[in-house]
């Protein structure tokens, strides 16, 4: 396990550094194979599950996808909630997990490949987002 974290960060560190992972829906949407055939989820403890003799590099630049949903949508969370963990006596909460989030998106992007991430990230946290 400890070879495929460090094949993962090195690959990871070896790659260009951009402000988002997918900048647009035509370069997320590529990972939605490996997204449905790949990765499970544990419906017991919620943590990801998957192949071990699939391509590092996939999953990869799959976990940092996966990574960079799950902080957009935590910050949408913060901002949403005043800057607090709560506002008042009931704060934002969302629904569904980073792979539900992350579904979604699939499919949202499938309608709209020219959709910039940062706004499929916005509609995901309105869809999923429970008062």
């Amino acid at each position: 396990m400890n070879l495929v974290r460090i094949t993962c960060a090195l690959v990871l560190l070896s790659g260009p550094a951009s402000a988002a992972p997918a900048p647009t829906c035509a370069e997320f949407l590529p990972l939605e194979q490996f997204h449905r055939e790949q990765v499970r989820v544990d419906p017991e403890t919620s943590q990801l599950l998957y192949r071990l003799d699939i391509s590092t590099p996939q999953l990869a630049r799959y976990m940092v996808v996966f990574g960079w949903m799950q902080g957009q949508i935590e910050a949408d969370a913060w901002f949403a909630n005043g800057q607090t963990l709560q506002v008042g006596l009931q704060g934002v909460r969302i629904e569904g997990t980073t792979y539900d989030h992350l579904t979604w998106a699939f499919a949202y992007c499938r309608t709209d490949p020219t959709a910039r991430m940062a706004l499929v990230v916005d509609e995901v946290f309105d869809f999923f987002v429970r008062r």
